[in-house]
C-alpha cells in the first residue's frame, strides 16, 4: 500500500494522514529545525493529536524514528564519504573535524594536483599537524554542529541558499496545508490514496532540499 510506503516506512493510512503539521522553526539551527519538524511533531506522536493545547506526548513512535533514521543517514553520508577541499590553516586556525571519538583517523589531501593522500591520527581538542602542514583539530559534535551554523549564517543569504531556504520554507507550508485537508480521512475516504503519494512526495522533497543546505554547510 501507498500508505505504508510513505516516509519510507510502515504505518497506517490513518497515521500517515496525521503528520507533519508543526509550524517551522526559523529560529534554531537547521539540524534542530529537522528534528524539532518531526520529534515535536503530535500528529506522528504515538497516539496522535487529541488535543493541540495538551503537552505532546514523550513516547516515540516508530514513525517518527525510522523519519529521524532517514535523516541522520543524510549527515552520516555527508561526513564519512567526501574529501573536503583543503583551505588555508594554521594551528590557530586548524580544520575542523566533527566525530563522537576521542580519537579518528583523518584523510589529508596534502596534495591535490597529485592526487596524493595521507592519513593522520586526530585527537580530540588537540590540533595536530599534517607532515605537509596542514593543520586538523577533532571536536565532538556539539562543537562541529555550531561551526557548521556559523558558516551557514554567513552564507544563507546569498541568492542561491535564500532560495533553498525558501523551498524548504514552502515545502514545510505544503506539508501543513495537507495535514489540515485530509486530518479526518480514513484509507476509505475518497482523495485518500492522492493525499498520501502527495505527502510522500512532499517528504522526499524535504529531504532533498534539507540534503542540499547541509551539503552548503560543510566546512572547508
Amino acid at each position: 500500500m501507498l500508505a505504508r510506503s510513505c516516509f519510507g516506512c510502515s504505518a497506517t493510512a490513518n497515521q500517515v494522514l496525521r503528520c507533519l503539521s508543526v509550524g517551522s522553526n526559523t529560529n534554531v539551527g537547521i539540524k534542530e529545525r529537522m528534528r524539532k519538524f518531526i520529534m515535536e511533531n503530535p500528529h506522528l506522536s504515538p497516539s496522535g493529536p487529541s488535543n493541540l493545547n495538551l503537552p505532546v506526548a514523550k513516547d516515540v513512535s516508530r514513525m517518527q524514528k525510522e523519519m529521524m533514521a532517514q535523516v541522520e543517514v543524510i549527515d552520516i553520508d555527508s561526513i564519512h564519504n567526501r574529501l573536503r577541499k583543503i583551505r588555508p590553516n594554521s594551528k590557530e586556525n586548524p580544520l575542523i573535524v566533527g566525530s563522537k571519538l576521542e580519537r579518528q583517523v583523518e584523510t589529508c589531501m596534502c596534495y591535490p594536483d597529485a592526487h596524493y593522500l595521507r592519513h593522520i591520527v586526530l585527537y580530540r581538542d588537540l590540533p595536530v599537524r599534517c607532515q605537509c602542514g596542514h593543520w586538523f583539530k577533532l571536536v565532538d559534535m556539539k562543537r562541529f554542529e555550531e561551526e557548521r551554523e556559523k558558516r551557514w549564517a554567513e552564507i544563507k543569504n546569498e541568492p542561491e541558499n535564500a532560495k533553498l531556504l525558501k523551498e524548504l520554507d514552502d515545502t514545510e507550508n505544503a506539508l501543513n496545508t495537507l495535514m489540515a485537508r485530509s486530518q479526518s480521512m480514513t484509507r476509505k475516504s475518497p482523495g485518500s490514496n492522492d493525499a498520501i503519494i502527495e505527502l510522500s512526495t512532499l517528504w522526499r522533497k524535504l529531504k532533498n532540499t534539507y540534503v542540499e543546505i547541509r551539503r552548503r554547510m560543510d566546512l572547508p
